[in-house]
């Protein structure tokens, strides 16, 4: 597989769209915190979220099923055209979380030892399950 022409077309993207930087009320949704904005590939934010959500979803015990239907609904309600399975949107998963993995180490959350071992391969293996398995594969 091979990235189209659109995947390669730079966009505006808020590079750091997470859920602490989306304000959700009844009749709106606002984005805040654009102070990470650049250009980047239609799928960024996109994959950032959806790799803070399987996270939530392992972390508050949702199970992969339910995490992945609200991911799917995400993907479909920003740009139906847009599937896990395009190889833009998987660079981009697996590049969120190899950041994941490199953040949470140099902060210190996998100290050496049993605890800090065991965490980092838990987190390596999920983040590895949910970034590089093709769309219906960890379904």
């Amino acid at each position: 597989d091979r990235l189209s022409a659109d995947d390669r077309r730079p966009v505006p993207v808020h590079a750091d769209l997470c859920p602490s930087n989306i304000l959700v009320r009844e009749d709106a949704i606002t984005v805040i915190d654009f102070a990470s904005s650049t250009d980047g590939s239609r799928c960024w934010d996109l994959t950032h979220l959806a790799m803070h959500l399987r996270l939530a979803g392992r972390r508050f015990r949702f199970g992969e099923r339910l995490t992945g239907r609200i991911v799917r609904a995400l993907i479909n309600g920003f740009d139906p055209s847009l599937d896990e399975s395009m190889p833009a949107f998987r660079v981009a998963m697996i590049t969120h979380a190899a950041c994941y993995l490199v953040d949470r180490a140099e902060k210190g959350r996998y100290a050496p030892g049993r605890l800090g071992d065991a965490r980092f391969r838990r987190d390596v293996a999920h983040l590895a399950a949910t970034s590089c398995a093709r769309s219906g594969d960890a379904h």
